[in-house]
């Protein structure tokens, strides 16, 4: 269990630096074949409301979230001004992200012993793939603050435990030397346990290494590019993988 640990907060460090990467995006904006962005990011700015009126949504355990700042898009809303409230006692405040209230899955806030919870909240970071503000609190202080992938596929029961799993973010391809490459975007599974939420680092890497057939780490990786056919099945060959060098 310690060594799961301190993976964890080792990939939690990693995880905040590796999903910041727009650079890259708008480097190849031009050359990318088929990016999956969601149509949210090519909504502008000036179509939408805007209210500064605070909502109250109430969550278990004597927490409540207070929202504002909101953008109506018509089919989806977000809140850039978000407060963690605990029994009456102000938490935490974020301004710098567009949550999300749209899904019934979220937020979740789980106890795990009396004075301890986690709390995951979606939020919409365009035009890069949604992500998760997850915090753990501990006697009414913020101990965790970090952005890991949203929960998008369908949770597996392995061994009697629900495992929850996601891409940092989207897959994106491009064209080279008359080939289609897609970037090594691993996918990452989570348990809830009775210590809290955990990155199941096993499964993570066995999973990965089906998919690409080397294990290549936690972090979206643009600088590692795999062949891929027209039904995007990819080729593991290591010899027609594309390692660019970034020095």
């Amino acid at each position: 269990m310690r060594v799961l640990s301190f993976v964890f907060i080792l990939y939690m460090l990693a995880f905040l630096n590796s999903c910041h990467r727009h650079a890259f995006v708008d480097s190849i904006a031009d050359t990318i074949k088929n990016n999956k962005v969601s149509s949210k990011s090519n909504i502008p700015k000036s179509d939408t409301k805007i209210s500064d009126s605070l909502e109250n949504i109430k969550l278990k355990y004597g927490f409540k979230l207070k929202i504002g700042r909101r953008e109506d898009f018509g089919n989806f809303k977000t809140y850039s001004y978000l407060e963690v409230w605990h029994n009456n006692l102000k938490l935490f405040t974020d301004t710098t992200k567009e949550y999300e209230f749209d899904e019934k899955l979220y937020p979740i806030l789980n106890q795990l012993k009396t004075d301890v919870f986690e709390l995951l909240i979606k939020f919409n970071d365009r035009p890069s793939k949604d992500k998760l503000t997850f915090l753990r609190i501990e006697n009414d202080k913020i101990i965790k603050n970090v952005r890991l992938p949203i929960f998008d596929n369908k949770p597996e029961k392995i061994n009697g435990i629900l495992e929850y799993s996601g891409d940092c973010d989207d897959s994106e391809e491009w064209d080279e030397n008359g080939k289609t490459y897609i970037v090594y975007n691993p996918t990452l599974y989570f348990k809830f346990t009775e210590n809290g939420l955990k990155l199941d680092s096993t499964l993570t890497i066995l999973r990965n290494k089906e998919q690409y057939g080397k294990f290549n780490g936690f972090q979206y990786n643009e600088n590692i590019g795999y062949p891929i056919d027209k039904n995007n099945k990819i080729d593991t060959v290591e010899k027609h993988v594309l390692r660019k060098n970034n020095n």
